[in-house]
């Protein structure tokens, strides 16, 4: 650390104190005060309204002073509740005495933005490449409920959209049946009106406390036929 540099911790309990420090401290005295003028005015003088208005307006000096204090901590709770639930309406701008919680409160909005513009970016992106893939995928929870498909999935299967792994029990009961095996499967099968050959792949994994599936479709007909090829050239060279 650089010589003269404060540390991070200092300055936080330097900023709390100039801001609710002195607001507290004023609180105090002035309830201070007037305790100790309540108490002097009732022995030195024969007036009963004096002392009875100076209590009175002790006791609401001291119901003040804990309202403030219920409201700081109040406020710093919303505070993370705000951050808790990506919430960044939240403005203390036109409160002076919340401008170093302005200032942080700026500072990590500006922060979770950034994270949310990147995590944003990066899921378009693999979006982008999942859907130029040739090998179709599909990721679901136990439920069925499809959370992403891409396009060449859709394709084997000759469908326009999936929502729900059900959609496709009467259809492509082969591949519903491995989609919905309890256990990790790979394995080979034949579906579609021209009989695909597919070679299929599921595997299960968890994301934050969700569990999920994610099962791959790979087209092996193609390759087949490629193989068929080059031996059918190599037996015409003989």
């Amino acid at each position: 650390m650089e010589s003269g540099e404060i540390p991070f911790t200092e300055k936080l309990k330097s900023m709390t104190f100039s801001s609710n420090g002195f607001r507290i401290t004023v609180r105090v005295v002035v309830l201070a005060l007037l305790i100790i003028a309540a108490v002097v005015s009732y022995y030195e003088t024969d007036l009963v309204v004096t002392p009875v208005m100076l209590s009175l307006i002790a006791v609401i000096s001291a119901v003040e002073l804990i309202w403030y204090l219920g409201r700081t901590e109040r406020d710093f709770t919303r505070f993370l509740l705000s951050i808790k639930h990506h919430d960044f309406s939240r403005s203390y701008r036109n409160q002076p005495q919340y401008k170093e919680l302005q200032n942080a409160y700026d500072l990590i909005t500006k922060s979770f933005e950034d994270l949310e513009t990147q995590k944003h970016a990066e899921n378009r992106l693999l979006q982008i490449v999942s859907e130029h893939l040739k090998i179709g995928l599909v990721c679901y929870d136990p439920a069925g409920e499809v959370v992403f498909v891409n396009k060449a999935f859709r394709e084997m299967l000759e469908l326009e959209s999936l929502a729900r792994l059900e959609s496709i029990s009467q259809s492509h009961k082969s591949v519903f049946k491995y989609l919905t095996a309890e256990k990790t499967v790979t394995g080979a099968l034949t579906t579609g009106r021209h009989e695909e050959k597919l070679l299929i792949k599921t595997e299960a994994f968890s994301l934050r406390g969700e569990e999920y599936k994610l099962a791959s479709l790979y087209d092996i007909r193609s390759t087949l036929d490629t193989n068929e090829l080059e031996c059918y050239q190599k037996l015409m060279r003989v």
